[in-house]
């Protein structure tokens, strides 16, 4: 089992720390990349380094408005031909969020070839980050984005069980806010869910979800979802289940993972999601063909933008097809 990083902030957090001085450690040797997690003076706070040649330009300037957290590009102290970058945490309420930022960012870096690309990928996953706390603070999800992953993660699942595990995470494009919330080869899918008594009426955010120019299959899922507290499959147990199916594909896992964070989950989040479980109710699955009652981009004239509408649900029964049949169109559009 991999060692934990707040493990090892706990370890040296209990070792003496004179004034001014640095403790820190090497964070794991079967990392290709650099990376040292240590304590810094007598403030007692966490930070994690990621060691890249000195000769690279860093900018950590447009971090700034990560809460709590500072990005700093520093001398090595362990190394005179290597600078840091570093994430120090300044405010200890945000620890459960700092450790979480710490290991997706390490996890991200396990297996890059070089420093360049290592500094490209953590540069990346940080604007992820911080726009993830300004959307989200430490609230969690909200009650209808916990039903829209809730939704995602639940076509995953029967995506990973009909095709490759592999492909399968690799196709979940939803938390990069792509067009569709699938899309892989010449296929794609678009993952709505419904509850309550809106159950019929499916908010199409933009001219390009249900638009199927340059696809050879698209679908739209629809989940009409009852909520209940204390019973039916809660949003933690899609995700465990999630894990586990993927647990003996590490890299599909640490990708999954990954994805999860862009979506907003965070697993010290979890405790918020554990009272609500979901039922199905009702499946639909729709394949985008002439004649579906959809706007595309192409139908807006000149001058109007944001272009958002309800579909009703039941507007859409001349293209409904099996949920096999999606799936095996979906293996058929792949390559």
């Amino acid at each position: 089992m991999k060692t934990k990083i707040s493990d090892i902030w706990n370890e040296l957090l209990r070792e003496r720390l004179a004034p001014n001085v640095l403790l820190f450690r090497r964070f794991s040797a079967e990392s290709a990349a650099e990376i040292f997690l240590g304590i810094r003076d007598h403030a007692r706070l966490p930070f994690i380094a990621f060691a890249y040649r000195k000769s690279l330009a860093v900018s950590a300037a447009s971090f700034s408005k990560l809460k709590g957290i500072s990005v700093q590009a520093l001398e090595s102290p362990e190394n005179p031909a290597s600078a840091w970058l570093t994430l120090s945490l300044q405010n200890e309420t945000l620890a459960d969020h700092f450790a979480a930022l710490c290991a997706d960012l390490a996890a991200s870096v396990e297996n890059t070839r070089s420093d360049k690309e290592m500094l490209r990928q953590i540069l990346a996953r940080l604007e992820n980050w911080q726009a993830l706390f300004e959307e989200q603070g430490q609230g969690g999800l909200s009650a209808e984005a916990q039903r829209g992953l809730f939704g995602e993660l639940l076509f995953l699942k029967k995506l990973i069980a009909a095709w490759s595990p592999d492909a399968a995470v690799k196709s979940w494009s939803g938390p990069s806010q792509y067009a569709q919330d699938f899309h892989a080869g010449s296929w794609a899918a678009e993952v709505k869910t419904t509850s309550g008594t809106n159950s019929e009426r499916l908010s199409i955010s933009n001219v390009l979800q249900l638009d199927g120019s340059g696809v050879g299959s698209l679908f739209l899922i629809h989940y009409w979802l009852e909520a209940r507290q204390g019973a039916g499959e809660s949003l933690n147990d899609l995700v465990a289940s999630l894990r586990e199916n993927l647990k003996s594909e590490p890299g599909a896992l640490r990708l999954f993972n990954q994805k999860l964070v862009e979506a907003g989950w965070l697993d010290h989040h979890a405790p918020l999601y554990a009272e609500t479980g979901y039922d199905v109710r009702r499946e639909n699955c729709w394949e985008i063909r002439e004649g579906f009652p959809c706007i595309t981009a192409a139908m807006v004239p000149p001058g109007l933008e944001e272009v958002k509408y309800v579909l009703l649900a039941s507007a859409c029964q001349s293209w409904l097809v099996a949920a096999n049949e999606v799936f095996t169109k979906i293996e058929r559009h792949a390559s």
